[in-house]
């Protein structure tokens, strides 16, 4: 059988209201800092590759210290531990992690590290992780979903999302499909899990279209800047 909209899921992303609300005159929380042997497609895929330790991005500790799943320059899946030890709970789901660390976009790059060689504790956050996903799950109905194809045959948009799936099976907490392969989807088990948690900077997107339940998005845990 198939299951529809949000029995099962939603399409999960950032929350980007935070930066009117707060006046910021940026629209990311994490800028990405390229290593040597960079590759530019990294976690767009499943495919694993090589990487530094920790993955240091640049942001504002003071705003980026208060979002679980903050928006990112590259578009990686970054999360906070707190984000990640609630999903881990629900669920197991096929992936790795890769440290990060968060440095204070105002300190110049030549005063990040100690006479060691070592990133300087007190300029980071330390808590936030890349997750990267490392399967497809080959759910999706392509008799029962609404989307379109480019020129060569390929999806370009998906406006209706059907699973193959039943009422008995249980969805990986996140996963990706193949079809839309930078999106990533969350149960409806896993989203009940971030709210109870009180999980901010989150947004879940109604998989029967959107602007058609709710406007079509939402946040349920709204960025807080303040302790």
């Amino acid at each position: 059988m198939t299951l529809e909209f949000d029995e099962v899921a939603y399409k999960l992303d950032q929350e980007v209201y935070h930066f009117e609300t707060y006046g910021l005159d940026w629209n990311e929380d994490l800028v990405f800092e390229k290593y040597d042997g960079y590759i530019s497609y990294d976690t767009e895929g499943i495919e694993l590759f090589e990487h530094p330790t920790p993955v240091i991005f640049l942001g504002s500790l003071d705003v980026v210290k208060y979002i679980d799943y903050p928006v990112c320059s590259n578009n990686w899946h970054i999360m906070s531990k707190r984000m990640y030890e609630t999903l881990i709970l629900v669920g197991d789901f096929q992936h790795r992690v890769i440290p990060v660390a968060v440095v204070d976009w105002t300190i110049q790059k030549k005063d990040w590290f100690d006479s060691n060689g070592e990133l300087r504790k007190e300029i980071c956050l330390w808590n936030y992780l890349v997750v990267q996903l490392t399967e497809y799950l080959d759910i999706f109905d392509y008799e029962k979903s609404t989307y379109r194809k480019d020129s060569d045959g390929w999806i370009d948009k998906i406006s209706k999302y059907v699973f193959k799936t039943s009422a008995e099976d249980c969805l990986p907490p996140i996963f990706k499909i193949k079809e839309e392969d930078l999106s990533l989807f969350i149960s409806a088990e896993a989203r009940s899990a971030l709210r109870k948690n009180r999980i901010n900077g989150t947004r879940f997107i109604s998989l029967q279209g959107f602007g058609k339940i709710d406007g079509g998005n939402y946040t349920d845990v709204p960025i807080i800047l303040s302790d």
